[in-house]
């Protein structure tokens, strides 16, 4: 994780990178760190005008944000 981290902050402009690395937060229930790294991939991803990925993404910005969501099922590709 910590290797991911550092990838996406010194190159930050691949959005798959910042998606594993919330995925990875996730998994350690860092849940602010993963919603960070989903909004600057959701950034990357509207800049590069990659619609249907973008709404993956807000999909899974929704699942983080929601108080209803016991426990948090999201995998990466």
């Amino acid at each position: 994780m910590l290797s991911l981290r550092e990838a996406c902050h010194t190159g930050g402009k691949c959005p798959r990178l910042w998606t594993l690395y919330a995925v990875a937060c996730v998994q350690v229930r860092r849940v602010d760190d993963a919603k960070h790294a989903l909004q600057q991939a959701l950034w990357l991803r509207q800049r590069a005008k990659d619609g249907p990925r973008v709404q993956v993404i807000e999909r899974l910005l929704k699942v983080l944000e929601s108080p209803n969501t016991p426990r948090l099922p999201l995998r990466a590709a």
